[in-house]
């Protein structure tokens, strides 16, 4: 994840969404010739494919992060009725680094003294299990 200012600082651009064109344009100005149509046609043809690649190719990394990543961990990323789909990439992997890609010193002790807790070999394998998970 980079901010929109180191973007531009390590390319030199800055990095703009394509923007939706909107429907296909009437003749802009009265008298166009057929060539200036068929040519603003091709262009907002070109710009709505950009727009609907940007955006598929959002929604496919985006579905690929909540199957890859635990509910719990972009649970604060879900709105009530429309879910996740308000979000973008960008916003779920700005969450998830502030969130959990920070890891200190004292959060290394706190996990290592939970998955070195004893465990009771009577109880079920699985709550060991989980209680590495939950480490």
């Amino acid at each position: 994840v980079i901010e929109a200012p180191k973007y531009l600082q390590v390319t030199g651009v800055a990095f703009v969404a394509p923007p939706n064109p909107g429907p296909v344009p009437l003749a802009r100005r009265p008298f166009m010739t057929p060539a200036e149509i068929e040519n603003e046609r091709q262009t907002h043809r070109a710009e709505l494919v950009a727009f609907q690649t940007y955006h598929n190719c959002d929604k496919a990394l985006q579905n690929q992060l909540i199957t890859a990543v635990e509910e719990r961990y972009i649970k604060g990323l879900h709105q009530g009725i429309v879910g996740y789909s308000n979000r973008t990439t960008y916003k779920f992997l700005a969450h998830l680094y502030a969130h959990y890609g920070i890891i200190t010193p004292s959060m290394l002790q706190e996990s290592y003294a939970k998955m070195t807790q004893p465990y009771n070999p009577a109880m079920p394998i699985k709550m060991f299990f989980e209680q590495l998970e939950a480490a």
